[in-house]
């Protein structure tokens, strides 16, 4: 019995080490868009705090993605360039499969 309680005591335990920490977010809006913003909140049946949070925060990550995206693909580009410019020396299989498909399908 002793075992058993002291193995649930030890689950009823937090051992998760990353705490979620919250940080503070202020901003200073005119009225009018203060207002935009309650209304939007409020049709939602969402907190003004949660209506701005959510839209910032799929707003900022669709942006970054957007921008990785573009940063990849140019990054991508500039190697296959850099690729037919100078290309990498042919491997012994690819070369001896050119010559078998020459042998095959070339009119002699």
């Amino acid at each position: 019995m002793y075992g058993f309680l002291l193995y649930v005591c030890l689950m009823s335990i937090d051992t998760h080490t990353d705490v979620q920490r919250n940080k503070r977010f202020d901003a200073r809006v005119p009225e009018h868009v203060y207002s935009t913003i309650k209304r939007a909140a409020e049709l939602q049946g969402r907190s003004m705090t949660d209506y701005v949070m959510g839209i910032a925060y799929a707003d900022a990550q669709a942006q970054i993605e957007r921008i990785e995206l573009i940063n990849l693909s140019r990054e991508s580009s500039e190697l296959v360039a850099q690729m037919l410019i100078t290309p990498p020396p042919q491997a012994p299989a690819m070369a001896r499969a050119v010559e078998r498909h020459r042998e095959l399908f070339d009119d002699k």
